[in-house]
């Protein structure tokens, strides 16, 4: 069957006959079956082509709008994509992983493991306004998506900001003071302890914003919490 012939190419690793076989001989059973969609969009994600994967997403979203897919495209599928510019470590990475992310919440919910990978995936940008983009995102999380920002979700952003050329101290700043009012158990778990250790290892390795009095008042409130757990 043609969902098999799928199913098959998709085990061999061959995204390019799944696509090919999607395109050609699908059935209009088989166009309304969603999962179809993702096994094609996640062929392309696993052999690395992170385009190529997004515009199969944008197939399956153009079908959910034209009436052909009747269930609506879930977050799992633009998790697939997120995923794959993540690990494709392109240099415009972050940004197409974030336009992936905000396209998400247009049909489904996003989920605070999905915002802090993009999150992430700023703090290995080259772009001078990478951390300014890092914390953009942090703002829409909390105002748009509504997704509590964690620990690491503000690690994040003070790392792109300390790797970004264009970052002043005072964001940094105005995230310690955001920070600061959070309550103890805010700051547990193997997260914080591995959030801070990277932002400790980003100041010692010369980050472009240097240690103010926030910041290492900041420091010693996590030590005295790591101590006393």
């Amino acid at each position: 069957t043609y969902k098999a012939m799928i199913d098959e190419y998709f085990a061999l690793g061959r995204p390019a006959r799944v696509e090919e076989t999607f395109l050609e001989w699908g059935s209009v059973e088989d166009i309304l079956n969603l999962g179809v969609h993702r096994t094609r969009i996640l062929s392309w994600c696993r052999a690395g082509e992170p385009q190529k994967a997004e515009n199969a997403l944008q197939g399956t979203l153009n079908a959910y709008k034209e009436g052909f897919v009747q269930r609506k495209p879930n977050a799992a599928m633009f998790k697939d994509v997120i995923r794959a510019w993540d690990l494709s470590k392109r240099i415009d990475a972050a940004e197409n992983a974030e336009r992936v992310l905000r396209q998400c919440s247009e049909y489904d919910e996003v989920d605070l493991r999905l915002c802090n990978a993009v999150l992430w995936a700023w703090t290995t940008s080259p772009s001078p306004s990478a951390g300014l983009r890092a914390r953009d995102l942090l703002n829409w999380m909390k105002e748009v998506s509504l997704q509590r920002p964690s620990f690491s979700s503000y690690c994040a952003v003070i790392i792109a900001l300390l790797r970004s050329k264009g970052s002043r101290a005072e964001q940094i700043n105005d995230l310690l003071f955001e920070l600061s009012a959070r309550p103890r158990s805010f700051f547990r778990g193997p997260s914080s302890v591995v959030g801070w250790e990277r932002i400790e290892a980003e100041i010692r390795k010369g980050g472009r914003i240097f240690v103010n009095e926030e910041l290492t008042r900041q420091f010693e409130k996590f030590r005295s919490f790591k101590k006393s757990d």
